[in-house]
């Protein structure tokens, strides 16, 4: 059956004589028009030309997820915005679109202000399967803003009712969050149960709401529940990019990092950059891939590239800093931290700079681990020993809160190395049985390469006698042996690298598209290609797109015939 649809000059002035000759009419037609229309978006622009808020308003309500998770959250404003201010004002149900697009943009108080709106609107409607579900969100909007207290009552409150599974997701999610500083394995019991959850809703906006802190990541009792998310997204995502495909990829390059799995962790953050790319740049995306970009460089000795990354997030987080105050201070302390892994004084010094002058900033408050951390990384490249190791030691009083993105196992490290270091070796290995027991156990032993390979060497050579077992004795020896390979992939990638680039140039095409194109002019399908770099169908079509147009030429063996051309000079 054919759909036959008026050229859209011709339907406007169809559309405005309409308005002219029967204007009592159109209100009508404009919904019977959307009773019949397929794309939801038109249909949703057929009800609010008519006027039909009631109905406009149920369409909006089951279209936001959907946009969201492709991306589209300027769509979801324009649409939301066309409500009469009073309509949108008492409606719950638009109250929580805004809402949950405040969610998708890091805006804190203005998702806070929506939530709040719509559980008043439901609890009046005497809807209380929506009011708790609202009441999630606030949750949500309140740990984003820092406000734990008030988001705990509210999760005690929900997690002691009968619960909707999306709902249960969501308050198992905050659970989580402020569970963090306080209780690992109360943060492990949430996440697992979340996922739970999660397993049996198909709503990739619910997966994507849920998406973890890439922090979360190597914490003690989580990487089963970290793996079952990553496949649960997996199986549920669509052939295009969305930004929940590549949030996963980069808690999937997370986990390859921990198990040090070094070249799958660079496969995995390039597939997740280009999906950045083709999706312009979403600040969720770009700020969990710089996060790992400037750590995966940082342990390959990068210096300069890994500066670039956090730079980056300072820049982000200057401009979130009046959403989330907390942003830049914290974003600055990881550049100090990524520097000194890296080896990169200058940064370190200036980033420290950063920290000292906002010292007795209360917009500066960071976590007292946090802080004595980076009095540490200062003292340690004073050559300060004896205050980096009373710094450390300070941090330990507190390690909780530094248990994220690996810092509190690289603190072990780093402080028994220094206590190696100066013959107190029953200290040292005091401070390093539970690093040797937890890694043991979970084989994440890319972790400890973010000690530097100096400290796993010192640690690795001691004199360990009794204090230590020859398993224990062994296990360091595999960790360097572990770190090992990072300056050789390194030194590998940049010469492939740059041979790649070199010819891509020639052909002012992406090193990427160069792979492609290589694949294309050896006569592999798209099919092929796809299996051979780990990509979906709908990303190699894209890839082979772009190097027709590039290129100027119409087919494949045309582009081949310019990578032939190429080989020959």
């Amino acid at each position: 059956m054919y759909t036959l649809r008026l050229h859209d000059l011709f339907r406007d002035c169809l559309d405005d004589r309409l308005r002219r000759e029967s204007p009592s009419e159109l209100p009508e037609l404009l919904v019977r028009a959307a009773q019949s229309e397929g794309d939801p978006v038109r249909r949703m622009g057929y009800l609010l030309r008519a006027g039909d808020w009631q109905a406009a308003e149920c369409e909006l309500s089951g279209l936001t997820p959907e946009l969201l998770v492709r991306g589209e959250i300027s769509l979801v404003l324009r649409l939301w915005g066309q409500f009469p201010a009073e309509f949108r004002t008492s409606s719950p149900r638009l109250q929580l679109s805004r809402c949950i697009t405040a969610w998708a943009q890091w805006d804190w108080p203005t998702m806070r202000e929506a939530a709040l709106e719509s559980v008043d609107g439901f609890a009046a409607q005497g809807d209380e399967p929506m009011r708790q579900r609202a009441l999630s969100y606030v949750c949500v909007a309140y740990s984003g803003n820092d406000e734990d207290e008030r988001a705990q009552q509210h999760v005690d409150t929900l997690l002691a009712l009968p619960l909707e599974q999306d709902t249960l997701c969501r308050t198992l999610l905050v659970a989580s969050l402020f569970a963090q500083p306080r209780d690992l394995h109360r943060l492990a019991e949430s996440w697992a149960g979340m996922v739970d959850a999660l397993e049996r809703m198909d709503s990739l906006q619910l997966w994507y709401e849920c998406s973890p802190v890439p922090g979360y990541v190597g914490l003690p009792g989580t990487r089963q529940s970290m793996l079952r998310y990553v496949a649960g997204v997996q199986r549920r995502l669509p052939e295009q990019p969305i930004p929940l495909s590549g949030m996963t990829q980069v808690t999937q390059g997370w986990l390859h990092l921990w198990s040090a799995r070094w070249p799958d962790v660079s496969d995995t953050l390039a597939r997740a950059e280009a999906e950045c790319r083709w999706l312009s740049q979403p600040n969720n995306l770009r700020w969990q891939l710089h996060m790992l970009r400037a750590m995966l460089l940082a342990l390959q000795g990068d210096a300069a590239g890994a500066c670039a990354a956090v730079r980056v997030l300072i820049d982000m987080a200057r401009t979130l800093s009046g959403r989330h105050t907390s942003y830049l201070p914290r974003a600055v302390h990881y550049a100090q931290r990524i520097a000194t892994i890296a080896g990169d004084e200058a940064t370190l010094r200036e980033m420290n700079q950063q920290l000292e002058a906002g010292r007795h900033d209360p917009r500066w408050a960071v976590p007292p681990g946090l802080r004595a951390a980076a009095d540490a990384y200062t003292a340690l490249a004073d050559g300060r020993t004896a205050d980096a190791c009373a710094a450390w030691a300070q941090v330990l009083e507190c390690e909780i809160s530094v248990e994220l993105y690996g810092q509190a196992v690289e603190t072990r490290l780093r402080l028994a190395s220094a206590l190696a270091e100066t013959h107190r070796l029953d200290d040292a290995a005091r401070v390093l049985r539970p690093v040797l027991a937890r890694l043991q156990d979970s084989a994440e032993f890319g972790m400890a390469a973010t000690a530097g390979r100096r400290a796993l060497e010192q640690l690795a050579g001691a004199r360990w006698s009794t204090l230590l077992s020859a398993d224990e004795q062994a296990l360091l020896h595999r960790w360097v042996a572990a770190a090992q390979p990072l300056q050789r992939d390194l030194t590998t990638a940049t010469t492939s690298s740059a041979m790649s680039t070199l010819s891509a140039t020639h052909l002012q095409i992406t090193p990427r598209e160069f792979e492609v194109l290589q694949r294309i002019a050896a006569g592999d399908s798209n099919k092929l290609i796809a299996r051979a770099f780990d990509l979906s169908p709908h990303a190699v079509k894209r890839h082979v797109a772009n190097i027709l147009d590039k290129l100027g030429v119409e087919t494949r063996g045309q582009a081949a015939a310019h990578w032939r051309e190429l080989q020959e000079l």
